[in-house]
């Protein structure tokens, strides 16, 4: 090629030379393409496949051996000058390799390798992870926060339904109560009425009897009077007398069935004014729940005389043959 290379040490018998070991070059690698690395450079960990070559210039019959990356494990001897690593992880290495001729050893030379971490191992990417880490935990802690005021707040509304149920409870239980209470008083009033009712009957059916004792008395007083004309003053004083008993009698009992079904009676006789005493009476009987036999017993009747009377109440009242007449009166 040009050159002559001389070895006057050889040539003198003297001790053999140490050929220099000479790095040619350092490149990082892909599939597609491949970029000349500085000695000592970094490498990006997108492009951590590594190529080296070295070589002993004008040398022959040189065997080479090198240190594995990353176990740094020597290799045997062999004339290879170039090896790839591929997929380094990254970090820094140190690339050793050595030759020998003739069971001469040349110089050892060591090369620096390091590649890049990657942009997730980036001091960045650490810090972005601290503060995620942090953000995790507040949001962790938000939620949690969150999800107790959310329980508390559906606990709180629990409770208020199971309040609002205790008190609808509580009032229909008093509802109830009251409703029973009425009802018992209202019972309690229709028995007395009916008592009262049944009194003032039995009351006017001895008023009745002692009316008639009174009549006939009047009677027989009259047929004395007509006789009699010496004594006329005394039994006509009598007979006003007893006249004046029967009046105010009548009109008391009158006065007290008045009295006890007053706004009954009224109703009564302003959708009906043909109803006579007797029939007001009938009515007042029927609607606290006496029977035809017992109101005969009262007014000193027949059953059938208590049944015609009924029968011409209706006619008066203006009730068809399926209205009931208990129904009716208790519905005024």
């Amino acid at each position: 090629n040009g050159f002559l290379l001389r070895k006057s040490d050889a040539m003198l018998g003297s001790a053999p030379l140490s050929f220099p070991l000479v790095l040619r070059r350092i490149e990082s690698f892909t599939n597609l393409d491949a970029l000349a690395a500085p000695l000592g450079g970094i490498i990006p960990y997108s492009r951590n496949n590594v190529r080296l070559s070295w070589i002993v210039p004008n040398q022959d019959g040189i065997y080479y051996q090198y240190r594995q990356l990353p176990s740094n494990n020597w290799t045997e001897w062999n004339q290879d000058t170039q090896v790839e690593f591929l997929n380094l992880p990254w970090g820094s290495y140190s690339f050793y390799v050595r030759a020998s001729a003739d069971g001469v050893n040349f110089q050892e030379i060591s090369i620096p390798i390091r590649v890049q971490a990657p942009w997730y191992f980036s001091p960045y990417a650490y810090l972005t992870y601290i503060l995620g880490f942090f953000g995790l935990v507040w949001a962790i802690n938000q939620w949690k926060q969150q999800s107790l005021t959310r329980q508390k707040v559906k606990l709180q509304e629990k409770e208020q339904r199971a309040l609002q149920e205790q008190a609808a409870k509580y009032q229909r239980e008093l509802d109830a109560l009251e409703k029973r209470k009425l009802e018992e008083q209202n019972v309690d009033l229709s028995k007395q009425l009916k008592d009262k009712t049944v009194e003032l009957a039995v009351k006017a059916k001895e008023n009745e009897e002692k009316n008639r004792l009174l009549f006939s008395l009047r009677e027989q007083i009259e047929k004395v009077l007509n006789n009699q004309k010496v004594t006329q003053v005394k039994w006509a004083e009598l007979k006003r007398e007893l006249d004046a008993f029967l009046e105010i009698d009548d009109k008391i009992f009158e006065l007290q069935m008045d009295e006890l079904h007053q706004e009954f009676f009224k109703k009564l006789k302003d959708q009906f004014p043909s109803l006579s005493n007797h029939d007001l009476r009938l009515c007042a009987y029927l609607k606290i729940g006496l029977n035809s036999k017992e109101i005969a017993e009262i007014l000193n009747i027949l059953p059938s005389s208590s049944y015609i009377s009924r029968s011409r109440l209706r006619k008066k009242l203006n009730l068809n043959g399926d209205q009931d007449l208990y129904d009716f009166l208790n519905a005024i």
